[in-house]
């Protein structure tokens, strides 16, 4: 199993969500989580390491939009031990979890579920553009 992290944020922290969004692949899974931040910069995370026998996505059941307009002043990775494991099946979850200044916490879900045999995450930050965004979008 690996694990890596690639996702340095921390340049992102100060500014202001301008939008964000999940969006999906064509099998409509909500693959990565998208910031726009009023300066005009933007951010996607995503687990990017897919492999054989692997299905990977994310969720919340958090208002993502309750974030606009205030400040981003963390994410932070938090790892929980898998469910349902067995010989067959194993469901490793991690949590993203962002703060703003004015105190809004959201908890995005990226889970992999997996043979048991690969596992693991590569969570990965990739700056974007405005251009980039609405192709990711559409």
């Amino acid at each position: 199993m690996t694990d890596r992290r690639h996702a340095d944020v921390s340049k992102y922290y100060d500014r202001t969500i301008h939008l964000i969004d999940m969006i999906g692949d064509a099998s409509e899974c909500r693959s990565a989580l998208v910031i726009v931040f009023e300066d005009g910069a933007g951010v996607m995370l995503r687990d990017d390491g897919q492999a054989c026998c692997e299905s990977r996505y994310m969720s919340t059941d958090d208002d993502l939009g309750s974030l606009v307009g205030e400040r981003l002043v963390r994410i932070e990775v938090v790892d929980i031990e898998p469910e349902d494991h067995d010989d067959d099946y194993v469901h490793e979850r991690a949590f993203l979890k962002l703060q703003t200044a004015e105190g809004t916490p959201v908890t995005i879900c990226t889970h992999n579920e997996h043979n048991g045999y690969y596992g693991g995450f590569d969570l990965t930050a990739r700056e974007i553009s405005a251009t980039a965004l609405d192709m990711e979008m559409t």
